[in-house]
């Protein structure tokens, strides 16, 4: 019983271990914004996620085809987002032609950040593997 007591005991560890590596690498690697995205039911969310910037536009990668919030983009909408402290309305087009370069781009500005939240999801995070699209944001007076 102490064996399973000491296994399970190592596997909560190793587990809290990586999901605070996640979210500490993701955190500190780099700048973070904070995008105000609508839900479904109308309620806002606040999610903290990475960004680049390549001739006056702006990239977020955040979402997959299934979520409401990608619908909402694909179709182009006005989001907000939060950026060195000062929140800014943006509007966001969904662009899944613009996935390598976002990648690209993203490796250039969080490189080691980038390279080790690649390896620790095993490769769950690489321009092969990502199921994310990206959004291209363009800053609106609105």
């Amino acid at each position: 019983m102490r064996l399973v007591l000491k296994i399970l005991a190592a596997v909560i560890a190793i587990v809290l271990v990586w999901v605070g590596s996640v979210f500490g690498i993701s955190e500190l690697g780099g700048e973070v914004v904070t995008l105000s995205r609508i839900e479904s039911d109308n309620s806002v969310k606040k999610i903290r996620i990475w960004i680049v910037d390549d001739n006056n536009k702006s990239y977020i990668e955040h979402g997959d085809e299934a979520s409401y919030w990608m619908e909402m983009a694909k179709q182009g909408t006005v989001i907000s987002l939060e950026r060195g402290g000062v929140e800014r309305r943006y509007f966001a087009r969904a662009d899944s032609d613009s996935h390598d370069m976002y990648h690209q781009l993203r490796r250039k500005k969080y490189n080691h950040a980038d390279a080790l939240l690649e390896y620790i999801s095993f490769g769950a995070m690489s321009t092969e593997n990502c199921p994310g699209i990206p959004v291209i944001l363009i800053e609106t007076r609105i």
